[in-house]
């Protein structure tokens, strides 16, 4: 009997001991955002076809953390320094991966 109230009571520990942990918490971020002359643009996620005018085309300079938004012309909170931007007729386009995603401004 002894054996089996200790078997019963080492099955419960280790049963504890396998419950599920809750998952770790993700820290906050922001959505991917980039400041061009003063203004805050964020992605809409939507994919533009076609090219942006070459003579257009620019470069972000300077990358911050994704828990932060961008203050300053030239910032952003995703990618890398260099990542390409442009203004077209739809409006800013960032060039994420070997796709224009377009950004509208931030209200």
């Amino acid at each position: 009997m002894k054996r089996l109230f200790t078997f019963l009571i080492m099955l419960s520990l280790l049963l504890a001991g396998c419950a599920k942990e809750p998952a770790p918490q993700v820290p906050n971020t922001m959505p991917p955002s980039v400041m061009i002359d003063g203004m805050l643009y964020q992605t809409t996620g939507k994919q533009m076809p076609g090219e942006a005018d070459p003579s257009v085309i620019e470069e972000i300079s300077e990358i911050i953390p994704s828990s932060q938004l961008p203050c300053e012309d030239g910032q952003s909170n995703f990618g890398e320094a260099g990542v390409k931007y442009a203004f077209t007729e739809d409006g800013l386009v960032v060039l994420l991966g070997n796709e224009w995603t377009l950004f509208e401004p931030v209200e």
